[in-house]
């Protein structure tokens, strides 16, 4: 018996089996896609765990009274090391290195109140739109202390097209009080075209909870690549939103008018589902008032661009909890573990306070100064020869404030 053909042909079907996973995905970008899938993961969630539903829930009741907190005038920026895990089986969702840092960059935009959606913001909501002064930074040193570049890729075809999945958390996750998690995936959930989901800091307090922490999403809703879905840059923003236990923008529940966020300059609204940027509209009234459809957590996605300064002082709230670890991630010490930041002494008599009468400061040869402030575009700062200056994270240009610049190193002893 010739059994050459045979186990040629069986080689062949094989390659055929292999390469049906990318085939069947083929027309991803023109298929009908649909936003947050977080209350699908919250409902399916509590359902296993109905004793940390709200009503019950600790960690939910600290940052509920934690929440009167006014944190609006706080100078601080608080930058968060994460990681991405790209979990993938060859196909579109191993996206480029490239698409994750640009993914990155507008995280940041739409954290800093600088996307190129501004422009959709009514003029009623632009002076709630929030700098948040929350930054991301892909993480420089693995849990081990080793280098890294922040981009994890794992290959399991059972994980990518199941992202919702606890086990694929437990196998792959950092640890979430140095980074947080986030996985991209070629499918959240299942037979479904949800965008993603991520997890409430309430939900995942308890230890043995942890590495469910995170953020879970499509390929097509994160990062800047051929297949990104209709412009969806700042989705990413929305997760994060949640991450920090903002609800959308309609509330917990039913997106109906009596439900609320529990945010005073968020208006109620039923939501807003918008396809594409073209139909970023900024005249659109439910429940007797002016929605804001550019804000971060409703669902008009191509047209999101802001904060409020509510839901910024939310977001700080958790940031300043230990609910889910949040505060350890921005603290000194875990900044330089997984960023390599350290803190720089400087001495008081060698600030250099420059005036709003002082247009130019000329800085001596071979010194540095480091800017920790805010420089109006009136000033300009010349440095001569092999001289440099370090901008530290939250570094802005505007104007009317002032700029003060620190020699170092101090002398002092």
């Amino acid at each position: 018996m010739n059994v050459l053909p045979t186990l040629i042909m069986l080689f062949y079907l094989s390659g055929q089996v292999l390469l049906l996973p990318n085939f069947c995905f083929a027309n991803d970008k023109l298929t009908t896609k649909t936003n947050c899938g977080v209350d699908q993961y919250n409902k399916e969630f509590l359902a296993e765990h109905p004793h940390l539903k709200p009503t019950e829930n600790e960690a939910y009741k600290m940052l509920q009274k934690r929440q009167n907190i006014n944190y609006k005038n706080n100078s601080a920026t608080y930058t968060i090391p994460m990681v991405v895990h790209i979990v993938h089986n060859y196909g579109y969702e191993n996206i480029s290195n490239s698409a994750v840092t640009d993914g990155i960059i507008d995280l940041n935009d739409g954290m800093r109140a600088n996307t190129q959606n501004n422009g959709f913001i009514h003029p009623d909501f632009d002076s709630l739109k929030t700098d948040t002064k929350i930054e991301f930074v892909l993480a420089k040193f693995d849990p081990d202390g080793n280098p890294t570049n922040g981009i994890v890729r794992h290959q399991s075809r059972f994980f990518t097209e199941n992202g919702s999945k606890a086990g694929m958390r437990f196998e792959y996750h950092w640890p979430r009080n140095k980074y947080l998690n986030l996985y991209i995936v070629r499918q959240p959930f299942a037979n479904s075209n949800s965008s993603g989901f991520a997890t409430f800091p309430y939900l995942v307090n308890e230890p043995d909870k942890a590495y469910l922490d995170g953020i879970v999403l499509a390929y097509w809703a994160f990062g800047r690549h051929n297949f990104l879905y209709n412009e969806w840059y700042y989705m990413i923003a929305h997760e994060v939103g949640h991450w920090l236990n903002l609800y959308h923008i309609w509330g917990p529940d039913e997106q109906l008018c009596d439900e609320d966020d529990g945010i005073e300059d968020t208006p109620n609204t039923i939501g807003n589902t918008l396809p594409e940027r073209s139909a970023c509209i900024n005249t659109s009234f439910q429940c007797n008032s002016l929605d804001n459809i550019a804000n971060h957590m409703d669902y008009a996605t191509p047209c999101q661009a802001m904060f409020t300064t509510g839901q910024t002082n939310r977001m700080y709230t958790t940031l300043n909890s230990s609910v889910s670890e949040r505060s350890n991630l921005h603290s000194p010490e875990n900044l330089e573990l997984t960023l390599g930041i350290t803190n720089e002494q400087v001495c008081e008599d060698d600030i250099l306070d420059l005036s709003n009468t002082i247009i130019t400061e000329n800085i001596a040869a071979n010194s540095t100064i480091i800017t920790n402030g805010i420089v109006p575009n009136t000033y300009s700062i010349t440095l001569n020869a092999q001289d440099s200056i370090k901008l530290k994270s939250g570094f802005k240009v505007e104007t009317g404030a002032s700029f003060k610049a620190y020699n170092e190193p101090c002398t002092d002893p």
